[in-house]
């Protein structure tokens, strides 16, 4: 799903001013959401996983961000 967003940065200085950007937005925790059981919600995140980590902390060598939890 992200992949056509990424293709977007067409250089090196394009990418630079994302994570430029994305640096300077806040890095609070969104708050909790799921009223059901965690274990739903995994089953779908399998796809997200695949990227981002199956713990959601990203993989730096794909260029995919964390999506949970502080560095």
């Amino acid at each position: 799903m992200m992949a056509p967003m990424a293709a977007t940065l067409v250089n090196d200085a394009a990418i630079d001013d994302v994570v430029a950007y994305i640096k300077t937005l806040p890095d609070n925790p969104a708050p909790p959401t799921v009223k059901t059981h965690a274990t739903d919600g995994e089953k779908i995140y399998v796809n997200c996983g695949a990227c981002h980590g199956a713990d959601g902390r990203g993989i730096q060598a794909m260029n995919a961000p964390r999506l949970r939890g502080h560095e």
